[in-house]
């Protein structure tokens, strides 16, 4: 029988006893070409790293993590654990043959199935036999919803399977392209663009039909064939509407920030097929304009724009974009589902009127309707556009009438003010919250896999800690310590931490007389007592470089019981971001504080203020006190000991560390 084996750049046969998946011919062209341009993340188009064996940049990555009500291990949220086999992984029906794509979750390989003699992809979870249950689960959803659609827009899945602790499913091989791709390096027409979604939201729409949303429809999860054939993939997040077992709760954020619907943001647990229709809009919208309807330098910001802000008009990016494709585009991409196409359907009809020269449906949004998106986003702002003019109306009408009104404007504006102040503490309380957990989720994945794993070594805790640091600049450093000859059975304590002290970063035994008490310290003590995560702190890190830490450990757990503890470190460091969050929304006379569960000062702009001094301990404001004692959000008004000014400082909690936001407005009025 003939060779069924193909170069993989130009699809020539290759020899039965080829040694290489590249012809010869393709092997001298790729020694003699100029060094390629570098490859691109295929979801915010960032160069990748030299080296790099994903096709996701670090950033994003971080970006799609699952934030979590529960920071208990959840691995599609946290890095990658260290491989534990050299070469890709061995199944007895398939021959392995290459690497196709690597995500944050997953990699794909090109393999031949022996007992079809067939080329086919094959799906296995990147952390192998580390993977956690809900890890599992997570994948066979993934196989099992798109093994259930039978439609030519969706690629097929052949067979679901496990072989010696790795699951695996094997799928059509698809010779083509990410759609992320093809926008950055040969963007679609207007007619193309319509037409692809078109047929895209056709098969989304099949699914919707039989039960299932895709919940993480983006550029990247669309792949186009070699004749121009748009396969739905990657059903990692689908969701059965019609019952089944659910993989999240109420607060899981889960999916692509960038492309993500606002109830989906807002961790909403029940979803409609509303959320595919604006992630299809999220497409269109990449490719009329060539990037996502939201980018952000951070999953805080990133979060607040796709909740409170409207996207930018595709035409005032790209002016020569039609401006009923504009609507079209637009009409998917509203923040109440209601006002969205009801289905994929209806949009795809609407595409194809557009394609047709036909009149479509969906109808522009009008300046009014704008103006009341806008009124609603900042309260402060629309309270006076609405004053001034009424108080100039007064004017000719009487005095009386005049200052009755103006009375009535003035606690209308001071209210709005008051609520768009509370909305921002809320919102700053929330961006940490979200980010907390974010950074929560990494030593629970670690925990997790330390659970699992029988043996390690102290080059295998450093490197995962390693990696980390390179990640997410935000994390000072890691701690894995142990309970006495639980690491090593030579040795009684344990405690290796890997931090910023030295550049770069760099690891140490924590041995010394004063470490060897470790398992005295809180951050130690109370996640081994209660045998869940904790965030502990503020306190003096002498191991590290002097400075004050907060720490979020999580148990690691044996058979049940502790038998060690995983720890990532944040610096005081870490609270500026809330400067710069302030100076986005233009409040620069404002400052921002953080207390502890103690009501300790965690994160202040004056020095003077800080661990372990609390809030207690600050002469007067006694209302402060007695608002952040309640753990509500509201806001008093006193004088500011630190700048003497009357002011406003508006409170709200992050329950995930048991921490208060505190804002301080001056107040000139």
């Amino acid at each position: 029988m003939p060779s069924s084996r193909t170069c993989i750049d130009c699809r020539t046969p290759l020899p039965e006893d080829a040694p290489r998946e590249v012809c010869e011919a393709c092997v001298t062209v790729r020694s003699t070409v100029p060094a390629a341009a570098p490859r691109r993340c295929i979801d915010c188009g960032a160069a990748l790293p030299a080296g790099s064996t994903r096709e996701t940049c670090a950033a994003c990555i971080t970006l799609q993590n699952t934030v979590v009500t529960d920071p208990g291990p959840r691995p599609e949220a946290a890095p990658t654990p260290p491989k534990t086999r050299s070469g890709p992984p061995s199944l007895a029906d398939y021959e392995i043959l290459g690497e196709v794509a690597r995500g944050g979750a997953g990699v794909i390989y090109r393999a031949r199935q022996r007992s079809l003699n067939r080329t086919v992809a094959l799906k296995m979870i990147l952390s192998g036999e580390l993977a956690s249950p809900e890890a599992v689960q997570r994948f066979r959803v993934e196989a099992e919803a798109a093994a259930s659609l039978d439609h030519p827009n969706i690629v097929p899945i052949y067979q679901i399977g496990e072989e010696g602790g790795q699951h695996f499913f094997s799928m059509k091989l698809v010779e083509g392209e990410i759609l992320s791709r093809r926008i950055r390096e040969k963007p679609l027409t207007a007619a193309e663009s319509a037409r692809l979604l078109a047929t895209v939201a056709r098969a989304i729409h099949y699914g919707h039909q039989r039960g299932i949303l895709h919940r993480d429809l983006k550029p990247s999860n669309i792949l186009v064939a070699a004749d121009g054939k748009p396969y739905v993939v990657d059903f990692g997040l689908a969701k059965r509407v019609d019952g089944g077992e659910e993989l999240t709760k109420t607060g899981d954020i889960m999916g692509t920030p960038s492309y993500m619907a606002p109830e989906q943001m807002e961790g909403k647990s029940t979803f409609t097929t509303a959320v595919d229709v604006y992630g299809l809009g999220g497409i269109l919208y990449e490719l009329l304009t060539g990037q996502p309807p939201f980018q952000g330098t951070s999953m805080a910001s990133l979060m607040r724009k796709v909740l409170e802000e409207e996207p930018a008009a595709p035409r005032s990016i790209k002016p020569e974009v039609d401006v009923d494709l504009q609507t079209i585009c637009l009409k998917c991409l509203e923040k109440n589902p209601q006002k969205r196409y009801a289905t994929a359907d209806q949009l795809a009809e609407d595409l194809e009127r557009w394609l047709a020269g036909e009149p479509i449906h969906a109808r522009p949004v009008t300046t009014w309707t704008r103006g009341l998106k806008w009124a609603r986003r900042r309260p402060a702002a629309a309270a006076l556009a609405v004053v001034v003019p009424l108080a100039l109306l007064t004017l000719g009408v009487g005095g009386v009438l005049f200052s009755l009104q103006s009375d009535r404007a003035r606690r209308e504006a001071v209210e709005a003010e008051q609520e768009f102040e509370l909305a921002l503490t809320r919102d700053v309380a929330g961006r940490l919250e979200s980010d907390l957990k974010r950074i929560a989720v990494t030593p629970s994945l670690l925990s997790d896999a330390l659970t699992h794993k029988e043996q390690w070594s102290q080059e295998e805790l450093t490197g995962w800690a390693l990696e980390i640091l390179q990640r997410d600049p935000a994390v000072y450093g890691l701690t894995f310590a142990f309970e006495p000859f639980r690491f090593d059975p030579s040795r009684g304590d344990y405690c290796l931490y890997v931090s910023r002290k030295t550049n770069p970063p760099s690891g140490r035994l924590l041995l010394t007389p004063e470490y060897r008490l470790y398992r005295e310290w809180n951050w130690y003590k109370l996640p081994i007592e209660r045998k869940v995560g904790v965030w502990d702190g503020p306190y003096i890190d002498t191991g590290g470089a002097d400075l004050w830490l907060v720490t979020h450990s999580v148990p690691i757990l044996r058979d049940g019981k502790p038998i060690g503890v995983v720890g990532i470190d944040l610096s005081m460091e870490y609270f500026r971001v809330i400067r710069r969050w302030l100076d986005e929304l233009e409040l620069r006379s404002a400052y921002c504080f953080v207390l502890g569960d103690d009501d300790e000062f965690v994160g202040h702009p004056d020095t003077h203020y800080q661990a372990p001094l609390t809030i207690r301990d600050v002469p007067g404001m006694s209302g402060l006190k007695e608002l952040v004692r309640s753990r509500k959000i509201g806001f008093v008004e006193e004088l500011d000991p630190r700048t003497k000014l009357h002011s406003r400082f508006c409170v709200a909690p992050i329950p995930a560390a048991e921490w208060t936001v505190v804002i301080v407005l001056p107040k000139t009025h």
